[in-house]
């Protein structure tokens, strides 16, 4: 259980769990919260990557093409098979076996290509289960505490599927510095 908090607004002590609950909204609230972006900013920088490390024109419409049964079937099957299922409870075991069966592939292969292609997206992608771990330190302060989000199975899929398509074209683009969420590069 997560002792008592502090409010990192009033600093007054959290004991229920919904003031627990409050004072964590209240954190990463402000903590997420988007700074303001210059758009100007942004394509002066954006205009300033070379030529070579563009996608070309003739790889953005690979890139939104819609998904097919074998690109789900491969992201289901390199998933870990221990891996925490979101506020659904389905495994990644139930997303592999509905993917052995035509009607069912059918409608996961839809979800998955509106998300991509119409930016539809299942509820349940849009929900997640804030896990809050402990860090070194006073644990009274939310800082010291890590947040995880626990994500449905089915939703970590379609990053699969994002993912998998992007590094086609960007695993060359990269430099060999970035490391994380890259295939054979370790931190």
């Amino acid at each position: 259980a997560i002792p008592t908090l502090l409010h990192p607004i009033s600093t007054t002590a959290c004991e229920t769990t919904s003031d627990k609950q409050a004072a964590a909204v209240a954190y990463y609230d402000r903590l997420y919260t988007a700074d303001a972006v210059d758009t100007d900013a942004i394509r002066y920088f954006t205009n300033q990557i070379p030529a070579a490390d563009r996608i070309p024109d003739s790889d953005h419409q690979t890139l939104c093409e819609p998904f097919t049964l074998d690109d789900l079937v491969d992201a289901a099957t390199r998933a870990p098979k221990q891996s925490s299922p979101g506020i659904d409870s389905l495994p990644y075991a139930i997303i592999h076996l509905l993917l052995t069966h035509a009607a069912t592939a059918a409608i996961a292969l839809q979800v998955y290509s509106d998300a991509l292609l119409h930016g539809v997206f299942p509820q349940s992608w849009q929900e997640t289960c804030l896990v809050l771990l402990p860090k070194k330190g006073n644990l009274s302060l939310l800082q010291n505490w890590r947040p995880i989000s626990l994500i449905c199975c089915d939703a970590k899929i379609f990053t699969r599927l994002l993912n998998a398509r992007l590094m086609l074209r960007f695993s060359t683009r990269l430099s060999i510095s970035q490391s994380g969420f890259m295939p054979q590069r370790f931190i």
